[in-house]
Parts: structure tokens; C-alpha cells; sequence
């Protein structure tokens, strides 16, 4: 059991958690579909294709390969959605060339767990390249997945499996941009821009910070303790206000609005 002192020192350390970021209006949001999945797949297959009419190039493909630290993996590749696997599985996105043998499975993760059996996709695209191929996994969520502790991810070499965040791969774009931008259609670009700005909404819906804090060891008990203090607080104050005559009670009233306040307080 912590004593005031010790409680007081620890909420003032709270103070470094940031404030939730506020949602900014997008396309996507006025639209309501900001978390479809398949829409920020068929997003993705759309700016992934250098040959589509934004005019963008290998804009993605060139900052996904800086992400995983693999330049230059794919040159000329195809781009597949909803490509139909083993099992009648189908993997989000994938990225080939059957002549160098070289393949990025994309799986989109936007408000969902991962329950996807990577295992099960990377040997389907074995058997579907062939012998000598290379398979790069990633998986692209709103957060980190632990891939290397992930069972249904277990025969994928370390260093063939990734998780990204999709805000990390368009921080990424937006910083290799500008010399795309000369030959870049306008009006995709406010797309490319709508996409974002749904995409920092959705990241920003529940702060990494907070989740970490909450999952703390200790932080659950010290919130329990001066919860516990703070009832006892207001049950003694009732008790007072109902003990008391009118005259006094203006008195007490206006002293506790001066001092207490639970959202100050938590």
C-alpha cells in the first residue's frame, strides 16, 4: 500500500502521457469507411502499381524495400489482391516477379487481431514461384505485431517476416515524395492525402502510451489505491453535508468545488 505522499508523486508523473489527438475530418471519414479493410488494400494495389495513372512510379514499392531494408528487392512485379492460396486462403496483396522469384505478401491489418496463417501463405507462393524463390512477409497494421513469437508465422525466417505500421510506410512516402511529384496527377495526390490523414484518425483512436501505461505492472493497483482515497474522500464529505445545518453547508459546498475535482485528479 502507497501512502499520499507517494500517490501524489506518482500522479504528478503522469503528466508526460500525451493528450488523445483530435480527429481531423477526411474523405474517408465523411464517407464512412474509414476502417474497410479492403478499400486501404485496394488503395494500396493502386499506389503500389508503377504503371497506374497517378503517375507515381515505384513511389511505395521503393519506400516499403527502405522500411525492411531490402532496396531494390522488386523491379518489374505484378501486383495481385485477394490472390487465391492453399486451402482457399486469400493473401491481401502480393507482390511478384516470376522471373527473379522474388514475392512481398501484404497482410492488411486495420481494426482486426491477426489470425492469418502466414506459414500457410508464404509456401503457397513457394510452390507458386518455385524452387529458389525469396518470400518477404509483412504484415501492415495500425500497431507492431509480435511476428516472432507468432505460431502461424513459425516456419518464416526472421529475417523474412516484418510488421509495419501503415503510418510508418506513408511517413515514409511523404519523405521520399518530392522528385515523384513533377510527374504526379493532382487529384490522386489528394487521395494519397485523404488516405493519410484517415490513416493518422484511425493510429490516433487509441495512443500506444496510454495502452502501455495501462498495461504497466504497478499502474493498475496505484489507480485502484487513490480511487480507494478518493471514495473515502467523498463518503466523509457526504456524511458531513448530511450532518450539517443549511447555513454551514454553503461553506463546505464552496470550499470542496474549490478543491476537489476528479478529472484534475485522474
Amino acid at each position: 500500500m502507497m501512502n499520499t505522499i507517494q500517490l501524489q508523486s506518482w500522479l504528478n508523473g503522469l503528466k508526460s502521457i500525451p493528450k488523445p489527438h483530435k480527429w481531423e475530418r477526411s474523405l474517408m471519414d465523411i464517407t464512412g469507411v474509414t476502417h474497410h479493410e479492403n478499400m486501404w488494400s485496394d488503395i494500396y494495389k493502386f499506389f503500389f502499381h508503377e504503371e497506374e495513372s497517378h503517375h507515381l512510379n515505384d513511389l511505395f514499392i521503393r519506400s516499403l524495400e527502405q522500411l525492411l531494408g531490402r532496396e531494390d528487392f522488386l523491379r518489374d512485379f505484378s501486383v495481385k489482391r485477394e490472390c487465391v492460396v492453399d486451402e482457399d486462403k486469400r493473401i491481401d496483396l502480393l507482390l511478384y516477379n516470376e522471373s527473379t522469384r522474388n514475392a512481398i505478401i501484404i497482410e492488411n491489418k486495420v481494426n482486426h487481431s491477426l489470425d492469418n496463417d502466414l506459414n500457410l501463405y508464404q509456401n503457397s507462393v513457394y510452390k507458386m514461384l518455385g524452387q529458389g524463390c525469396c518470400v518477404i512477409t509483412v504484415v501492415l497494421g495500425l500497431h507492431h505485431y509480435d511476428l516472432l513469437n507468432y505460431n502461424k508465422a513459425s516456419e518464416i525466417a526472421p529475417e523474412n517476416k516484418y510488421s509495419i505500421t501503415h503510418k510508418e510506410l506513408l511517413d515514409k512516402v511523404y519523405e521520399n515524395i518530392s522528385p515523384y511529384l513533377k510527374d504526379a496527377q493532382t487529384n490522386y495526390i489528394f487521395l494519397l492525402n485523404e488516405f493519410y490523414k484517415n490513416i493518422c484518425n484511425m493510429a490516433n483512436q487509441i495512443d500506444v502510451s496510454i495502452l502501455d501505461f495501462f498495461s504497466k505492472a504497478g499502474n493498475s493497483q496505484r489507480i485502484a489505491e487513490i480511487h480507494k482515497v478518493y471514495t473515502h474522500i467523498m463518503d466523509y464529505v457526504s456524511g458531513i453535508l448530511e450532518c450539517s445545518e443549511p447555513s454551514e453547508l454553503k461553506k463546505i459546498s464552496t470550499a470542496w468545488a474549490c478543491r476537489v475535482n476528479l478529472n484534475e485528479v485522474m
